[in-house]
């Protein structure tokens, strides 16, 4: 089942895109209809999962193709993972519910060696 949504981020994604997200051995890859995106571990600089996009990732100066709201979700989490490229800043936040998205929480931390910063309120 395709248990994530692009909400936000800076990639060319069709906005509410539907996939999956794969944790393999080097990068976090996420796949929906139109196109993937691989996110090697490595370039990785922060991710968090909470009930509405944190007001620092919404303040950031990135290259926005679909800016973040600062919408609020009860039974659904916004896992946003910001990451470089060639220098620059890039992010993808993905849409998911909570009870999907715990069993990707410990394998995120275990593979990537990060912690992902949450907060369910």
């Amino acid at each position: 089942a395709d248990l994530f949504k692009y909400v936000a981020g800076t990639e060319s994604m069709p906005k509410g895109c539907a996939g999956k997200l794969k944790v393999t051995e080097s990068d976090l890859v996420y796949q929906c209809a139109e196109r993937s995106l691989t996110v090697p571990y490595n370039a990785i600089t922060q991710m968090e999962f909470q009930p509405r996009v944190s007001k620092k990732i919404r303040k950031m100066k990135l290259a926005w193709v679909i800016k973040p709201t600062s919408a609020h979700s009860k039974h659904e989490g916004f896992f946003s993972v910001l990451y470089s490229d060639q220098g620059r800043t890039h992010a993808i936040i993905l849409k998911v519910g909570n009870e999907a998205m715990r069993p990707y929480m410990a394998e995120i931390d275990l593979k990537t060696g990060r912690s992902i910063e949450s907060r369910q309120d």
